[in-house]
């Protein structure tokens, strides 16, 4: 007995000491101006003790490493929702999903509110052949609620090896007056080609052009797409659309605004304690120099797509047409850990080339248009767009 009581007081010395070592190494390498606040060891003492208490005690089971892996989640919870702790399987989704090919239904989802919002489905994917459409709300996957999960998990949930079944069930609002509907699929998953770049010819041969997100290839994508449209025939303006685009890779959106740019500030990043940590600048020959750019952007453009729009603001190199922007302008940086498995951390704020923060803001748009889109021929932000260019 006495030795089972002196082996659990040595874990528990030995857990204390870890944690400790962990946040007095921190405090001294810190290199922020600001300084970190100091470590409470009655909190770190509380911590190990409900920790012993529920291994030793509880009536039941109990998957330790599970238990750590909550208690680091909840902990980045009460941080912001864009830091979260990626299990060795999500890190490994996360870098297949940047470089656009994954095993999935072939959905665009906006996690905002807690909830899963389609936002786009993928063109030959198995959502959009089982008739899913944008704007759906995916209530449980597999049987088990959104409500009341970590949306990672139903994320995760949703994607699988090429062939794996999964059923999703969702809510479709007909009207603003009509009861939601309920529907239940059986989808099979497969591999999705994910293009992020579309685009068609308007009216005067104005050359239209959708970025859905920012992955790796994006803005190779742009140059090839571009370069082609220009052998067809010359290109008298550009509408860029950035609606529903959720942002996505930092360099890409930096790349794509380089291309519209000759020269000029892009965006810079400040780290804790206000402190300017990046600056990004023009430094490539334009895709299409002197030709006017409108940009369209909704309250679902976020993140990079934020800062694209935001350079071309303020360069005076193009109009923005639509609505406030998400105002998603915060620096995510991946750690990866010793156990496979990563932290997602906000690291950093982004800013306009005229000083102003992104996050919590937005960009304003020069000409402000409701995005009410009830298809291909009732787009009011599109003809706005279209209008305003006529006038450049």
């Amino acid at each position: 007995m006495l030795l089972n009581h002196l082996h659990s007081c040595r874990q528990r010395l030995l857990m204390l000491s870890a944690v400790l070592l962990i946040f007095l190494s921190q405090a001294l390498t810190a290199e922020s101006e600001e300084r970190p606040q100091s470590v409470n060891l009655e909190d770190l003492r509380a911590f190990t003790e409900v920790y012993t208490r529920l291994r030793d005690q509880y009536y039941g089971s109990v998957d330790q490493q599970l238990i750590f892996q909550h208690a680091i989640t909840g902990m980045l919870a009460e941080v912001d929702p864009y830091s979260s702790y990626l299990t060795s399987a999500e890190y490994a989704r996360l870098n297949e999903t940047s470089s656009g090919v994954y095993a999935g239904i072939g959905v665009e989802i906006s996690s905002a509110d807690f909830r899963l919002k389609i936002t786009g489905v993928i063109a030959d994917s198995p959502a959009e052949e089982a008739g899913i459409k944008a704007g759906d709300i995916i209530t449980a996957v597999n049987n088990q609620a959104v409500k009341g999960r970590l949306i990672n998990a139903s994320l995760e949930d949703l994607r699988g090896e090429s062939d794996s079944r999964v059923s999703i069930e969702t809510l479709r609002q007909a009207s603003a007056s009509d009861k939601a509907l309920s529907q239940r699929y059986e989808l099979v998953r497969r591999v999705v080609h994910y293009n992020e770049i579309s685009s068609r010819r308007l009216v005067e041969d104005f050359l239209y052009l959708q970025i859905k997100s920012f992955q790796h290839n994006t803005a190779r994508e742009l140059q090839t797409e571009i370069s082609a449209q220009l052998k067809r025939s010359a290109i008298p303006g550009l509408i860029l659309d950035l609606r529903d685009n959720p942002g996505g890779v930092l360099n890409s959106g930096v790349a794509v605004a380089d291309h519209f740019m000759q020269k000029g500030l892009i965006v810079t990043t400040k780290t804790r304690g206000e402190t300017e940590d990046l600056r990004f600048s023009a430094n490539r020959e334009q895709l299409l120099t002197g030709i006017p750019i409108v940009v369209l952007v909704n309250s679902s453009t976020a993140s990079a797509a934020e800062i694209l729009a935001g350079a071309l603001k303020d360069n005076h190199r193009a109009t923005i047409v639509g609505e406030k922007t998400f105002g998603k302008g915060s620096v995510q940086t991946i750690f990866p850990l010793a156990n496979g498995a990563a932290l997602k951390l906000t690291t950093a704020h982004y800013y306009t080339p005229s000083g102003q923060v992104i996050h919590k803001h937005g960009i304003e748009p020069d000409v402000v248009v409701a995005d009410e889109f009830e298809g291909a021929d009732n787009d009011p932000v599109l003809a706005a767009g279209v209008e305003v260019l006529w006038g450049l």
